[in-house]
């Protein structure tokens, strides 16, 4: 209970951190928000751990606003999406909410494009969308948002502080489509990373996760694993993340690098970490811009910018990897696993 409690103020203190960075509106966001109805349509379900901090940023941000949240479900089951899309717009017709909020990818793909964009007057923001948001025809007259830019290039600097060694970098990702976008991220600006992205591999199970984690950690020195969850068992059951992330580091001993908090609390060695919390402080400050009356169209895209160091000591230790005390100034330290 008592670690619950911590974790909830250590959350707070965060997001209002980051509101005050992104959007000095904030401090009185409240009684903007004042009677309003907001439908906020998210890709996937509680297991991401993403989505739980947008939604806990948005309950903090959005306090006076009446909140629909509605999860599509598509890591765990994509084909099943589709009808979840079209209950969502049942939804949108009976609640009549004065905007929506629609975080990641597959909620423009098969919810607002098809549903929203330039059909109905209802503002919609976007959050967590993977880079390019032209794709989706954004923006759109009642569309704006927050593009989610990950801090690869950074990542891989702060790996080679930690292990110099590391000159040639794997990539592994499963069939999903944020990694597919995400991917096409990485292939825009690899050209610029301070080493060689030299192997790239999608894997769709883990009999194919686990054989591609031993080829790469024989021919590079090190993998960036984006977020796995998505791959599925041989009989096609979705596999747990926790369960994902310990195949990953039985498998493989090389140094990893991630994006976010999660993934270097379940033992991926370190990375630059993207904050949710900006991304859905952005999203609330559009939509402030919004309800005082600015037109969706000439409210522009925006994107996130702020990250921060994180290194999973235990993984070093595991590695036996003998750290430069310099890597440790600015950097969080995670010293314990992942409470899954």
């Amino acid at each position: 209970m008592r670690t619950s409690a911590v974790k909830t103020l250590s959350l707070l203190m965060l997001i209002t951190l980051v509101a005050g960075l992104c959007s000095p509106f904030l401090a009185q966001a409240g009684a903007a928000f004042q009677g309003k109805k907001i439908l906020i349509v998210m890709s996937y379900d509680d297991d991401s751990a993403m989505e739980v901090e947008l939604k806990q940023t948005f309950d903090a941000l959005l306090s006076g606003a009446t909140l629909k949240y509605y999860q599509l479900n598509a890591k765990k089951d994509l084909a099943g999406a589709g009808q979840k899309a079209a209950e969502a717009y049942r939804l949108f017709l009976d609640f009549a909410p004065d905007a929506v909020i629609a975080a990641n990818d597959n909620a423009q793909e098969i919810f607002v494009v098809p549903y929203l964009k330039n059909k109905v007057s209802t503002p919609v923001v976007f959050t967590g969308v993977n880079d390019d948001a032209s794709k989706y025809g954004f923006p759109a007259d009642n569309v704006t948002g927050v593009l989610e830019k990950k801090h690869y290039r950074e990542g891989i600097l702060l790996a080679q502080l930690i292990d110099p060694r590391i000159h040639k970098i794997g990539l592994l990702y499963p069939d999903t489509l944020s990694q597919r976008k995400n991917v096409e991220q990485i292939e825009r600006e690899k050209a610029s990373y301070g080493a060689e992205i030299s192997d790239i591999r999608q894997v769709a199970t883990v009999d194919e996760m686990r054989y591609a984690l031993r080829d790469l950690s024989e021919k590079t020195d090190a993998l960036l694993v984006l977020n796995p969850v998505g791959i599925r068992d041989k009989n096609g059951k979705a596999v747990s993340q926790n369960a994902l992330y310990r195949i990953i580091l039985e498998t493989s001993d090389k140094p990893t690098i991630g994006v976010n908090e999660w993934e270097i609390r379940e033992g991926i060695l370190c990375g630059v970490l993207k904050l949710n919390t900006e991304q859905a402080s952005l999203a609330v400050g559009l939509l402030d811009k919004i309800f005082a009356g600015q037109p969706v169209k000439d409210v522009p895209i925006t994107e996130n910018h702020n990250g921060s160091r994180c290194l999973n000591v235990l993984t070093l230790k595991r590695l036996g990897i003998k750290l430069d005390p310099k890597v440790l100034i600015g950097t969080e330290i995670v010293s314990r696993p992942s409470a899954h």
